[in-house]
């Protein structure tokens, strides 16, 4: 199975856009402020590699304006219907909202991946063109709270990035449950939807084998 690209949109909303330069400003001015390490003994400045951020970063477009890898800013993908990800593009991130479709592992938050496969776990399909969306968005990472364990303590997660000195949590489920990254931020300014990517699934021919097992389970 795989899937079929038919067109990408990108997000010219200046509102939106200055609210995360803004934040992006303000995170980086903190993190690289004399007295943050000072201050933070115990929170050191680490780095993470996303895969998507990795492929995005090759593209000739971006030359002027490449993701900040130094204070982990990245781009993630987010899935969800077609007229959530157009609201999304349109009004922001709604934190009221968080979790609602993709559940609360590591608190209310907004849920972002640098896989489009665990993205498109939430799309839907539109009715009207039959075509899934996907949102890849800019996100301030910043200080990382990194979490591998099978079942976190959100509340302790939580408390640490909005009463705490982190910005984000990453759940990596890709170690501990062999799945996927989650990326988790509790602000809606530290994430950018800059580009709706709309495509269709495509699915490999199925066997007779499989055509007569799927035709039996249905009967």
């Amino acid at each position: 199975d795989s899937y079929e690209v038919v067109r990408v949109e990108r997000n010219e909303n200046i509102r939106l856009w200055l609210k995360y330069l803004l934040k992006k400003t303000l995170m980086t001015e903190a993190i690289n402020s004399p007295g943050f390490h000072a201050n933070n003994n115990a929170v050191p400045m680490e780095l993470y590699t996303m895969m998507t951020s990795e492929k995005v970063g090759s593209l000739p477009f971006l030359a002027g304006n490449r993701a900040d890898a130094s204070v982990n800013e990245w781009f993630l993908w987010h899935g969800g219907s077609s007229d959530g990800i157009k609201s999304i593009a349109d009004q922001e991130f709604k934190q009221l909202y968080a979790g609602k479709t993709t559940g609360t592992l590591y608190g209310s938050g907004t849920y972002l991946t640098d896989s489009c496969t665990k993205a498109d776990e939430y799309a839907r399909e539109d009715p009207a063109t039959g075509l899934y969306g996907l949102l890849l968005c800019r996100v301030m990472g910043g200080r990382v709270l990194y979490n591998d364990q099978v079942s976190p303590d959100a509340k302790y997660l939580v408390n640490n990035v909005l009463q705490g000195p982190y910005d984000s949590v990453f759940g990596d489920r890709e170690k501990c449950r062999n799945t996927f990254k989650e990326i988790v931020i509790y602000e809606s300014s530290q994430a950018y939807p800059e580009y709706i990517v709309y495509y269709r699934r495509k699915y490999a021919p199925q066997e007779p084998a499989q055509l007569l097992a799927s035709h039996k389970s249905d009967t």
